[in-house]
């Protein structure tokens, strides 16, 4: 894999920069892994903590602490969560191979469970104009923050479900009768109604179908 290579052929903790077909391969992997990024640049970028409101507290946190890397995206805005999935594909091949001795078939191997992990649930069509997208997963408080389970097909469906595509509004399951449920947009009030037996997001899918 051309991305472990990468990561091998150099020293991730004193390095700023790579060369331009090296930052392709980073591209390559972050599109990979489900991202939809335009391009990947140099430098640093921090996050800011939350308070229960969800409001910044001043403080704030480093996204990408080992690859210098931002991960930009289609409004050209840097993305934290591409971003820190990024470093924490380098920092699994730098000290897999540094603190665990592990060869280059182990942590191709390592890396593309990663990547098959990370991409997200493919988006449900609900109705002719209504799409649902995957509850974005949140960073963990421990390291690697950014290798995170995502939704899929038989994962419960219940409370909130996910985001509208179309405003962008969460998504949350409703009781409505004895016999069904609904799910309703909590921005533009759009919902579908769907059986109560219903209980995972494959089952939802193909009802709808």
């Amino acid at each position: 894999m051309p991305f472990v290579q990468l990561v091998l052929g150099h020293d991730w903790p004193r390095i700023e920069k790579v060369d331009r077909p090296g930052e392709k391969v980073l591209l390559e992997l972050v599109k990979a892994a489900g991202f939809e990024p335009v391009d990947v640049l140099p430098g640093k970028l921090r996050g800011n903590y939350l308070d229960q409101d969800s409001r910044p507290t001043g403080d704030t946190f480093a996204v990408n602490s080992l690859c210098s890397y931002r991960v930009i995206d289609g409004r050209g805005e840097p993305d934290h969560f591409a971003t820190g999935w990024l470093d924490c594909a380098v920092k699994r091949v730098h000290f897999g191979r540094i603190n665990r001795d592990e060869d280059e078939n182990e942590l191709y191997d390592a890396v593309c469970a990663e990547v098959e992990r990370s991409v997200p649930l493919e988006p449900v069509q609900l109705g002719q104009r209504i799409v649902l997208l995957e509850y974005p997963p949140l960073p963990l408080l421990i390291d690697p923050k950014y290798f995170v389970n995502h939704t899929r097909n038989e994962s419960e469906l219940s409370g909130c479900v996910g985001v509208h595509a179309g405003c962008r509004g969460w998504m949350d399951r409703k009781t409505l009768t004895s016999a069904e449920d609904q799910i309703i947009c909590r921005v533009c009030k759009q919902f579908v109604r769907f059986p109560k037996q219903v209980q995972t997001y494959g089952e939802l899918r193909r009802c709808r179908a």
